[in-house]
Order: C-alpha cells, then structure tokens, then sequence
C-alpha cells in the first residue's frame, strides 16, 4: 500500500505535492587509519597522532591521500588569468556584446513597427520564434544569450582579401599564416637610410617624367594636397619608392603627378592640361591592369587622389565612378572591419595595421567632403565602435612645413615663413571626427530618404555636436578672428577651420526661409552671417600669405557657400550689413577668377554668384550710377557703385521707383545695429523678389534658370 504524500504546512489540497529533498553527499574529512575502521570521528587527524588514538594508545596511522590538495594560484598563473579576462572584456566590446547585459536583440517578427511589404500575419518564422521566447527552457534564460559575432576573414599582407562567413571562396586554409617581414624601416645593410639618402634613391624610379619635373611635382603635391587629405603618407612612400617596398606603385606615382601638375605654374594653361590630359590616359590604361589582380593599398590611395583631381577639373561623373571603385576595393580587402590582435599577429604586421587604418580614415574623410561639393549622399558608413583616436602616433606631426612654390614665384608677404609644424595625423584625427558630425547632418538634413529628420530638434542638436567639437579642438588646429594669426596655418589646419563653419550654415541654412517663430529660427541668419564672416576672414589670410594660389578644391566650395549668404544679406539687409556682405562678394569672386585655371568647374560656381548678384542689383529696382571701366573689372557685374579708385563696391541704398518691388521703408531697422531682424517680414521680402538668392530645396544649389550661361567652351 502506497504511502500518503506528505504535504508543506498550510498548503491547500489544490497545490503540487512536495518533492522529495534529494540527499547531498557529504565530503568525507581527513581520518587516520584506525579512526577510519571503527568508523568514529578522528578528531585532530590533520596533526596526528589524533585523540581518540592517543586515548587508546594506539599508533595513529595516517592514510594516504589519492587526490593531491589544491594548490594557491601563483603571481604567474593569476597574471594570466587576468589577461585573459581582459582579453575577454575587449572582445566582448568589439562584438558589441555587452557583459551581463539583459537586453537581447528582438526576436524576427516581434517588432513593433513592420517593414513595409511584408506580411508579419503569414510569417511562420517570426511565429515560432515568438512561441519559443514565451517558453523558454526551465532554468534558463534565451533573452540573456547571445550568439558569437560572425566570422569573417582577412586574408595576409601579401594577398589581403576579405571573405565573410557565407563565402565560397574562403581560401584561409591553405594559405600561409606568416605575417610579412614588412618593407625596412630605414634600415637596410647595416646602414641608416637618411631622408636624403632616400630622396637620391627614389630620384631612379622617375621612369615617365624628368626627374627636375618629377620632384617638383611630388614636392607639390605633399605641400598642398597629401597633408589637407592624409591619403598618402608621405615618409612611408618615400621610403618604399626609394627600397621597393610595399606601400609604391607606378600607378599612384603618375597620379600623383597629374595632381602636381595642376599646382605648378611654370607652365601657361594650354600646357599644362595638354600634359595633365596626358598623364590621367597613362593611369586609366594602368588602372585596367590594377583591377584585374588582388586589391592594393596604393590602388585605393590612387583612385581617391584622381578622383580628387577629377571633381576639380570638371568630370564629376568620372571622379564620383573612380571614388565608387576605391570604396568597393577598400571593402573587398576588409579595411572596413577591425582586425583582430589574434590574426594581426599572424598576418599583419603594425605598420600594415596602421596603412589600413590610416587608408580607411583619410577615404571616409574624402568621401563626406567630395558628397558635400557634389551634393549627394556619402557612399558608405563609419563601422560601428570605430574610434578616430585609433589613427597612429605619428612623428610626422613634428616635421615643419613650408609652402612649395613653382621657380621664380614668390610668397606676397616680405620675409621668410616662420618655422611651422606639419600637424598632419593630430589634424586627420579631429578632422575624421568633424567628418563624423558632417554624414549625420547630410543623411538627415539633406537626403531625399529622411525627410522627417529635418527637424527643429535635429538643428539643435547637430549644433550642440559641432559646438562640443570646436570647444575640444586644440588651440593649434583653430583659426578665428578677429586674432588672426600673421601667417597662414598649412592647408590641413585651414580646411578643418572652414569645414568647421561651412558646416554652421548648413545646420542653419532651411531656416532662412522657414516660416517659423522659434528662438533658433530667428537666430538662424546671424548664425549664417557670422560663418560666412569667418570663411571670408581666412580666404583673406590664406591669400595674403601664398596669394591666389595653390587653393584646394573644397576651399573654393567652401567660398562658393559662403557667398550664398552673403548674397542672401544683400537683399535683405541694411547699412553696415549690407555693405561688408558686397565686399566679401567681391573678394570672392576675385578668389574663384583668379583659381579658375586651377579646375573648370569653378566658373560654374561664378556665374551662379554673377546671376545672382545681377538679379538683386537689377530684378528689385536699385538704383546705380555707371561704372567706370578702370575701376571695376569687367568680370564683375554692373549694378554697382565705385566708391573709390581702388574698384571697392558699395551698393546704392536709394530705390529708383517709390513703388519698388522690395519696400525698406517698413519701419523696420533692418541690421542697422546688427542683430534685430522680423523673420516675418524678411519672407514677404523673399516672396515678392523674382527669384530666391538661394534654393533651400535642392541640397547645395544656387537657383539659375539661364542654361545659355553654361556654353560648353566655358566649361
């Protein structure tokens, strides 16, 4: 007859009976051999002879242990086991898992908001999965695991090619899993190689140009170009160049060639494109040749230099195709995905992880800036947990920079240049952080496919981001007025300045013509004046150091935004304001004239300004005496007034008709003390002029209606 169940004290019939309290083995102590046989306690056994024995008087014989006792964990040992849980925590960190997190990812099909298309009702997979989360197994706990990072594979210095876990064509395994030796730092037969040594030996390799012309154009291109971008590195290209190394290629010298071309001026323009044209034949036909082998470093750092030079001259179909290459090589050798210590120890050696990281930073850069002139959106994303600090220390930061001039020019201010440090790694870092900050602004502010993100509150905080980035750049990266240094800082410091406020207008800019009465709406035109202020100011420091010369790309594109403001100050402003806004006008249109051999595309950019600055000085009725023809240029528009000798402009502040389309005659002191303006008011001005200065719908572009302005002789 079976037992009764025993039930706990005070449970009702209707609840689970009681289990049955498993017993738990005790561990047998020490015993000595006769304490063990009587089985009686052998109390003090661990010191024999034990008690009961002594009481006895019987010989306490101890019993030899079979399991040896567990020994402390050395200073060795427990070294170890730290680095190993620190090696842990860092990996967990690389893979985004977080230790002892509770949050898990969702499960397919248990999202709220749906994807469009897709019939969440008919998704067996996405039921299944949410029948298994809501009975997970006794004991544990499915929303606290998570599962490993997907595996995916590098390849070697020698053949660097990125194979996922899905791929077909893995050849990890029978590869050799030896790093390279790596090309020699400046070492080599017992012998220090000098900067100068390295120089006479890379002078042998000028095998398509002179070598007076070959190293004034490399000299050129390191000046002005390589230290504003970071694409090439320039001591380890003159090392490899000179020792054969790795990092040096035949293709990424003649490109660097065509870039030098166009930033020495010993050569009239007709020549110098003949020769320019020349050079870009020799790198596509080499081009066809690097595609067809395995990805290369100086391949990439080639594609994004010519396409550099491309934007400049002209051809943005071609310049924008050749940056699309770069990025799909970049991603093909893997330089998107962080390496791991483990198979960076094996394969690749510190300098290859610092090209990578280096290549991977100065592409993301151009990227961002080369979207920002084209007006597009950038062709690929910053990995996730990627840091900029992981760019390398770099002793080349410490090298002086000097500005390289063609023979016989000479700089516009008397004297030498001051001893002034390069700076070029410490300025990419914050620069790819500004980069950060610009594909946030152009995805949601600018992009067709995030419409709902040009908010208000987006504004806002896109400006706390670049307010905290300017507090936290180093003294040495800023340049501002009104204490503007005598001499102009080396052309990566000036292009992180400018970016800097080009990006200010660019948060600000829709809210010129939005119809709103919010604090940041009203504040939104000073932002954009006091930006434009400061482009002007440095355009002004930079030529008055090395003349209208030598001028990146993006400088120009930074001008041209700058007097899109300036334009927009002109129709609406006042005295004072409206005076320095004609000025700077002016002296960019001096700017963009003067470089316009430097890239055709530029006389697109002054045209624009010219159509705009005709509409307003014409369209809206103002008044003007003529102009005499040996104080204005002909190339500035007519409209104007000549206030002195020097062709200085000022615009005439009376209207011709009483009835003018544009009334000043408001009441309103329009910037007449330089900071009260009616927002209202400004947009009636704004709809009642012919056309709007500027087109706050289409990213980037100026408002023309007149193609007959663009004949393709001038283009």
């Amino acid at each position: 007859m079976s037992q009764p169940v025993k039930r706990r004290a005070g449970s009702s019939s209707g609840q689970t009976p009681e289990q049955p309290q498993k017993y738990k083995k005790r561990s047998y102590g020490h015993s000595c051999l006769v304490c063990r046989e009587r089985k009686i306690k052998c109390e003090g056994g661990e010191n024999p002879p034990c008690k009961p024995c002594l009481d006895t008087n019987t010989v306490c014989e101890q019993v030899e242990r079979t399991r040896p006792p567990k020994k402390r964990m050395d200073d060795e040992t427990a070294a170890m086991m730290a680095g190993f849980e620190q090696r842990l925590r860092r990996l967990e960190a690389m893979a985004n898992v977080a230790s002892g997190s509770s949050s898990a990812p969702q499960a397919v099909g248990s999202s709220s908001v749906g994807n469009p298309g897709f019939n969440n009702n008919n998704n067996n997979v996405g039921t299944k999965s949410r029948s298994r989360s809501a009975s997970p197994t006794p004991g544990t706990h499915e929303s606290e695991h998570v599962l490993p990072r997907p595996r995916y594979d590098l390849g070697s210095a020698s053949r660097p090619v990125y194979h996922g876990e899905l791929s077909m064509f893995d050849d990890s395994g029978t590869r050799p899993r030896q790093s390279r030796a790596g090309s020699p730092l400046g070492v080599a037969g017992g012998q220090t190689w000098t900067e100068d040594r390295l120089r006479a030996a890379a002078r042998l390799r000028h095998r398509y140009a002179s070598v007076e012309d070959g190293e004034a154009w490399m000299d050129a291109y390191f000046a002005w170009v390589s230290c504003a971008d970071g694409i090439v590195h320039r001591p380890i290209f003159l090392r490899d160049m000179a020792l054969e190394g790795p990092y040096f290629s035949e293709f990424l010298l003649i490109v660097i060639y065509i870039v030098g071309i166009r930033l020495c001026f010993g050569m009239d323009d007709r020549e110098r494109e003949a020769k320019g044209e020349q050079y870009v034949s020799l790198a596509m036909s080499m081009l066809s040749e690097e595609i067809m082998g395995p990805g290369r470093i100086t391949t990439i750092q080639a594609l994004l230099v010519l396409s550099g030079r491309q934007i400049a001259v002209g051809t943005t179909n071609q310049a924008w195709m050749l940056l699309g290459m770069a990025i799909r090589m970049m991603q093909d050798m893997g330089l998107h995905l962080p390496v791991s210590d483990d198979a960076a120890s094996l394969r690749l050696s510190a300098e290859d992880r610092d090209m990578r990281n280096r290549v991977f930073w100065s592409a993301y850069i151009w990227d961002k800036t080369m979207s920002l002139a084209l007006g597009r959106e950038p062709g690929f994303s910053c990995r996730p947990g990627l840091s900029t600090d992981s760019l390398p220390q770099d002793p080349d930061d410490n090298m002086e920079w000097e500005p390289i001039l063609w023979k016989g020019a000479v700089l516009p201010k008397p004297g030498p240049y001051p001893p002034t440090l390069l700076l070029k790694t410490f300025a990419l870092r914050h620069y790819a952080h500004l980069a950060l900050i610009l594909e946030s602004v152009m995805t949601n502010m600018y992009s067709p496919n995030h419409e709902s993100q040009r908010s208000l509150s987006f504004i806002r905080s896109a400006a706390d981001q670049l307010d905290a980035w300017r507090n936290n750049l180093p003294s040495a990266l800023k340049v501002e007025g009104p204490n503007l240094p005598e001499w102009c800082p080396p052309p990566n410091v000036i292009l992180i300045n400018l970016l800097y406020y080009t990006m200010r207008i660019l948060i600000y800019r829709p809210l010129l013509t939005e119809n709103s009465r919010s604090s940041l709406a009203m504040s939104a035109l000073g932002h954009c004046r006091t930006a434009a202020t400061r482009i002007n100011e440095i355009l002004h420091l930079w030529s008055s150091s090395f003349g209208h010369n030598c001028h990146h790309y993006l400088i120009l594109y930074y001008c041209f935004i700058a007097s899109g403001v300036d334009l927009f100050l002109i129709r609406t402003g006042k005295g004072l304001i409206r005076d320095e806004a004609f000025e700077r006008v002016e002296f960019s249109l001096e700017v963009l004239e003067q470089a316009a051999h430097q890239g055709p595309c530029i006389r697109r950019g002054i045209v624009s300004i010219r159509t705009q600055l005709d509409r307003i000085t014409h369209g809206a009725g103002f008044s003007s005496k003529p102009v005499a023809a040996d104080s204005v240029s002909p190339s500035v528009p007519t409209g104007l007034e000549a206030s002195n000798s020097t062709g200085s402009l000022t615009p005439s502040m009376t209207l011709s008709q009483p009835n003018a389309t544009v009334s000043m005659d408001n009441g309103l002191a329009w910037f007449g003390d330089g900071s009260f303006w009616d927002h209202q008011t400004l947009l009636d001005m704004l709809r009642a002029a012919p056309t709007d200065p500027i087109n706050t719908e289409i990213p980037f572009s100026f408002v023309t209606d007149q193609p007959e302005l663009f004949p393709p002789s001038t283009l």
